[in-house]
C-alpha cells in the first residue's frame, strides 16, 4: 500500500490485519479510550502470515514481489509517458 498508494476501507483493513478493531464514529473516543485502558497492543499475538513475514524466507518472498511490482509499475509509466499506451 505504500508503494501503490492503494487505499482500504476499514473493513478492508480490518480483514488485512492492519487495524485492531473498527466502530462507528458516534463511539470512536469511547472505544480509543477503552482500548487503551485495555492496553490490548502490548498483549496481541500476531496472525500466522504476519510471524511467516517477519522470518527471513518471509522477507525474502515480500521483496522479491515487491520488486516485481514495483517493476511492473514502472514500465507502465515508462510506456505512458513515451506515448505507447496512449
Amino acid at each position: 500500500m505504500i508503494l501503490t498508494g492503494k487505499q482500504l476501507r476499514a473493513r478492508q483493513a480490518l480483514k488485512a490485519g492492519l487495524v485492531d478493531d473498527v466502530v462507528p464514529q458516534t463511539i470512536l473516543l469511547e472505544a480509543a479510550a477503552e482500548l487503551a485502558k485495555k492496553e490490548r497492543l502490548a498483549q496481541r499475538t500476531l496472525p500466522v502470515r504476519e510471524r511467516i513475514l517477519a522470518g527471513p524466507l518471509g522477507r525474502a518472498l515480500l521483496f522479491r514481489l515487491v520488486r516485481k511490482k514495483t517493476a511492473q509499475k514502472r514500465r507502465v509509466i515508462i510506456r505512458r509517458r513515451s506515448g505507447s499506451l496512449m
